[in-house]
């Protein structure tokens, strides 16, 4: 089987292989590991992909700073969509124009 082309590379991916159990995330009191974030993304990846989300389509993000924001982050690279993040501070009206 062919291997998948991508012009990103899978940052997180590489890292979970090299330390897996090094913490690659901390939020407050909580931390998940490079191999955990990596399962997490890994699911959101296929969920999207699930979803219809195909190579080159932008996927709109209107969150704040969180895990699930670093999972869609690199999720969006995997399946080659644009991640298009939006500001929370804006308006509504600021945000129907973008």
């Amino acid at each position: 089987m062919a291997k998948k082309m991508s012009i990103t590379r899978d940052w997180l991916a590489e890292r979970a292989a090299v330390s897996p159990a090094q913490v690659g995330l901390q939020i407050d009191e909580q931390q998940w590991t490079y191999q955990e974030l990596d399962g997490l993304t890994g699911r959101l990846a296929r969920q999207l992909n699930r979803l219809g989300v195909q190579p080159g389509w932008p996927v709109a993000a209107l969150m704040l700073n969180s895990l699930d924001y670093v999972r869609l982050v690199h999720a969006a690279a995997r399946t080659g969509a644009i991640l298009v993040p939006l500001n929370s501070r804006l308006t509504i009206p600021e945000l129907e124009y973008q």
